[in-house]
Protein backbone atom coordinates (compact mmCIF):
# COMPACT_ATOMS: atom_id res chain seq x y z
CA UNK A 1 0.00 0.00 0.00
CA UNK A 2 1.27 3.54 -1.14
CA UNK A 3 0.75 6.64 0.51
CA UNK A 4 0.56 9.78 -0.92
CA UNK A 5 -0.09 13.87 0.06
CA UNK A 6 -2.01 15.58 -2.28
CA UNK A 7 -1.00 19.45 -2.79
CA UNK A 8 -3.47 20.65 -0.40
CA UNK A 9 -2.57 18.62 2.58
CA UNK A 10 -5.12 15.89 1.70
CA UNK A 11 -3.57 12.18 2.02
CA UNK A 12 -4.86 10.28 -0.29
CA UNK A 13 -4.39 6.13 -0.02
CA UNK A 14 -4.10 3.53 -2.97
CA UNK A 15 -3.56 -0.08 -3.26
CA UNK A 16 -0.86 -1.32 -5.40
CA UNK A 17 0.74 -4.56 -6.14
CA UNK A 18 3.22 -3.01 -8.89
CA UNK A 19 6.75 -2.86 -8.12
CA UNK A 20 8.52 0.10 -6.55
CA UNK A 21 10.15 2.47 -8.75
CA UNK A 22 13.56 1.39 -9.27
CA UNK A 23 15.37 5.15 -8.41
CA UNK A 24 13.87 4.35 -5.00
CA UNK A 25 15.99 1.27 -4.39
CA UNK A 26 18.61 1.39 -2.78
CA UNK A 27 21.82 2.00 -4.64
CA UNK A 28 23.95 -1.35 -4.32
CA UNK A 29 20.70 -3.22 -5.87
CA UNK A 30 19.98 -1.01 -8.77
CA UNK A 31 21.76 -1.88 -11.81
CA UNK A 32 21.92 1.92 -13.32
CA UNK A 33 24.10 2.21 -9.65
CA UNK A 34 28.23 1.91 -10.34
CA UNK A 35 30.10 -1.01 -9.29
CA UNK A 36 30.21 -0.90 -5.46
CA UNK A 37 34.47 -1.22 -4.08
CA UNK A 38 35.77 -0.29 -0.52
CA UNK A 39 37.09 2.82 -0.50
CA UNK A 40 39.76 3.37 2.26
CA UNK A 41 41.46 6.47 3.79
CA UNK A 42 44.54 7.73 1.83
CA UNK A 43 47.20 5.98 3.56
CA UNK A 44 48.96 9.06 5.90
CA UNK A 45 52.36 9.81 5.13
CA UNK A 46 54.92 11.05 7.84
CA UNK A 47 55.61 14.57 7.25
CA UNK A 48 59.32 14.95 8.48
CA UNK A 49 59.56 18.31 10.36
CA UNK A 50 61.24 21.15 8.32
CA UNK A 51 65.16 20.84 8.88
CA UNK A 52 67.39 23.76 10.59
CA UNK A 53 69.08 23.81 7.30
CA UNK A 54 66.66 25.22 5.46
CA UNK A 55 65.00 27.67 7.52
CA UNK A 56 68.41 29.40 7.51
CA UNK A 57 68.18 28.96 3.42
CA UNK A 58 65.02 30.90 3.77
CA UNK A 59 66.67 33.11 6.28
CA UNK A 60 69.30 34.06 3.85
CA UNK A 61 67.11 34.58 0.95
CA UNK A 62 65.23 37.04 2.87
CA UNK A 63 68.40 38.78 3.71
CA UNK A 64 69.07 38.65 0.22
CA UNK A 65 65.75 40.24 -0.57
CA UNK A 66 66.33 43.48 1.85
CA UNK A 67 70.05 43.63 0.15
CA UNK A 68 68.13 44.04 -3.18
CA UNK A 69 66.55 47.13 -2.16
CA UNK A 70 69.15 48.74 -0.73
CA UNK A 71 71.19 48.01 -3.63
CA UNK A 72 68.15 49.38 -5.99
CA UNK A 73 68.39 52.25 -3.68
CA UNK A 74 71.93 52.80 -5.02
CA UNK A 75 71.78 52.46 -8.22
CA UNK A 76 68.88 54.91 -8.76
CA UNK A 77 71.15 57.36 -6.47
CA UNK A 78 73.50 56.90 -9.19
CA UNK A 79 71.62 57.12 -11.74
CA UNK A 80 68.03 58.61 -11.04
CA UNK A 81 67.04 59.11 -14.77
CA UNK A 82 67.11 54.87 -14.84
CA UNK A 83 66.46 54.11 -10.88
CA UNK A 84 63.54 56.37 -10.55
CA UNK A 85 61.75 55.76 -13.74
CA UNK A 86 58.11 54.78 -13.36
CA UNK A 87 58.90 51.89 -16.06
CA UNK A 88 62.16 50.82 -14.28
CA UNK A 89 60.27 51.27 -10.73
CA UNK A 90 57.13 48.89 -11.55
CA UNK A 91 59.77 46.13 -13.05
CA UNK A 92 61.58 46.05 -9.80
CA UNK A 93 58.49 46.32 -7.63
CA UNK A 94 56.73 43.41 -9.58
CA UNK A 95 60.76 41.05 -9.44
CA UNK A 96 60.79 42.11 -5.46
CA UNK A 97 57.08 40.16 -5.35
CA UNK A 98 58.17 37.69 -7.05
CA UNK A 99 61.22 37.09 -5.26
CA UNK A 100 58.91 37.05 -2.22
CA UNK A 101 56.10 34.71 -3.34
CA UNK A 102 59.24 32.23 -3.96
CA UNK A 103 60.99 32.54 -0.74
CA UNK A 104 57.27 31.84 0.40
CA UNK A 105 57.40 28.45 -1.41
CA UNK A 106 60.47 27.26 -0.95
CA UNK A 107 59.57 27.92 2.89
CA UNK A 108 56.43 25.49 2.19
CA UNK A 109 58.54 22.86 0.57
CA UNK A 110 57.79 23.26 -2.84
CA UNK A 111 60.34 21.76 -5.29
CA UNK A 112 59.58 23.28 -7.87
CA UNK A 113 60.35 26.64 -6.06
CA UNK A 114 63.66 25.15 -5.02
CA UNK A 115 64.49 24.23 -8.97
CA UNK A 116 63.43 28.21 -9.92
CA UNK A 117 65.54 29.24 -7.50
CA UNK A 118 69.06 27.11 -8.27
CA UNK A 119 68.02 28.83 -12.17
CA UNK A 120 68.08 32.17 -11.26
CA UNK A 121 71.06 31.64 -8.87
CA UNK A 122 72.91 30.44 -11.46
CA UNK A 123 71.81 33.06 -14.01
CA UNK A 124 73.02 35.69 -11.45
CA UNK A 125 75.90 34.06 -11.14
CA UNK A 126 76.76 34.37 -14.96
CA UNK A 127 75.25 37.66 -14.78
CA UNK A 128 77.41 39.11 -12.24
CA UNK A 129 80.78 37.87 -14.19
CA UNK A 130 79.77 39.08 -17.53
CA UNK A 131 81.29 42.72 -18.58
CA UNK A 132 78.32 45.28 -19.10
CA UNK A 133 79.20 47.69 -21.80
CA UNK A 134 76.10 49.46 -22.14
CA UNK A 135 75.18 49.83 -18.30
CA UNK A 136 77.98 51.24 -16.00
CA UNK A 137 78.99 49.16 -13.05
CA UNK A 138 78.54 50.58 -9.88
CA UNK A 139 80.39 51.93 -6.85
CA UNK A 140 82.77 49.82 -5.06
CA UNK A 141 79.94 49.42 -2.52
CA UNK A 142 77.35 48.39 -5.25
CA UNK A 143 79.99 45.77 -6.69
CA UNK A 144 80.38 44.33 -2.54
CA UNK A 145 76.41 43.88 -2.19
CA UNK A 146 76.54 41.92 -5.48
CA UNK A 147 79.03 39.83 -4.61
CA UNK A 148 77.64 39.27 -1.11
CA UNK A 149 74.27 39.00 -1.96
CA UNK A 150 75.64 36.49 -4.76
CA UNK A 151 77.86 34.32 -1.96
CA UNK A 152 74.39 34.22 0.01
CA UNK A 153 72.07 33.46 -2.44
CA UNK A 154 75.21 30.03 -3.16
CA UNK A 155 74.82 29.09 0.34
CA UNK A 156 71.04 29.19 0.80
CA UNK A 157 70.74 26.96 -2.47
CA UNK A 158 73.97 24.99 -1.07
CA UNK A 159 71.78 24.52 2.06
CA UNK A 160 68.56 23.42 0.08
CA UNK A 161 69.98 20.81 -1.99
CA UNK A 162 72.00 19.13 0.38
CA UNK A 163 71.17 16.49 2.78
CA UNK A 164 68.94 17.17 5.05
CA UNK A 165 67.19 19.69 3.15
CA UNK A 166 67.08 17.82 -0.15
CA UNK A 167 65.41 14.48 1.67
CA UNK A 168 62.69 17.20 3.54
CA UNK A 169 61.99 18.32 -0.08
CA UNK A 170 61.37 14.98 -1.28
CA UNK A 171 59.03 14.21 1.77
CA UNK A 172 57.07 17.10 0.96
CA UNK A 173 55.83 15.59 -2.75
CA UNK A 174 53.86 13.01 -0.82
CA UNK A 175 52.75 15.36 1.70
Amino acid sequence: MRRWCACDGVAVQAVSDAPLNKALEPMSQSPYAPPGSYVAEEASVPVLPRPRQVTIAVILLWVTFGLGFLQWYLMALRAPDIGFHPRQLTFFLIFAALEAALNVYVYRGRNWARIILLVLVAIAAVWLFIPKMTFPSGSVIEQLLDVLTLSLDLIAVCLLLTHPGSSWFGSQRHA
